[in-house]
């Protein structure tokens, strides 16, 4: 009995019913992510639940990874009805109790990356419902980009010099792309070489 403030008492007893988690299945069941963290780059626009699309701009070109972070709401979430998770339409395992971690890997070839990794959370019960069934799900379109490597996009893999009778000049040493100063024997002869690499 509330007495003369039951209208208070109600009222506290309806947020705390309203809080309670909606079971997997039920229309309402949570699907968005609280958060999601990248660890390299900057993401455009900056992340929201209810977003959809977001370019992450990594900025270093030679990082090797890039890993995002999920960021799950626990207190929408019976413990044992958290939503699944898919990267690019594979499901990603996890517990909750882990820090959900997903590692896209960079700067494998010295061209550029431009990527979409499409993350979805749903309902883990699947599509439901009838006569037309439906799956609670929320999808989120990540472009991932990331500059190539200029300073090896062109890199010579040797040094070919001949004399202008075609016959090959030796160099002191074997070709490196690191090395810049290479000596040549050249007969007294010889006016002119032809170089290519």
């Amino acid at each position: 009995v509330c007495g003369p403030r039951g209208a208070l008492c109600v009222a506290l007893l309806f947020v705390m019913a309203s809080a309670e988690p909606i079971a997997s299945g039920q229309a309402g069941y949570w699907v968005k992510l609280k958060g999601l963290h990248t660890s390299e780059g900057s993401m455009d626009p900056p992340f929201t639940e209810d977003g959809r699309d977001f370019t992450v701009k990594v900025v270093n070109n030679k990082d090797k990874s890039l890993v995002l972070t999920f960021e799950l709401n626990m207190q929408k979430y019976d413990p044992l009805e958290f939503p699944k998770i898919f990267v690019n339409g594979k499901e990603f395992e996890y517990s909750p109790a882990d820090v959900l971690k997903y590692e896209i890997p960079l700067d494998r070839t010295i061209a550029p990356i431009d990527q979409i990794y499409r993350v979805k959370v749903a309902d883990p019960a699947g599509a439901v419902g009838w006569p037309f069934s439906h799956e609670t799900s929320h999808e989120y379109a990540l472009r991932v980009l990331q500059a190539p490597i200029f300073e090896e996009v062109a890199v010579a893999v040797g040094l070919d010099v001949r004399s202008m009778d075609g016959k090959p000049i030796e160099a002191d040493k074997h070709f490196h792309p690191g090395d810049r100063t290479y000596h040549y024997r050249v007969s007294a002869e010889s006016s002119a070489v032809r170089l290519g690499a």
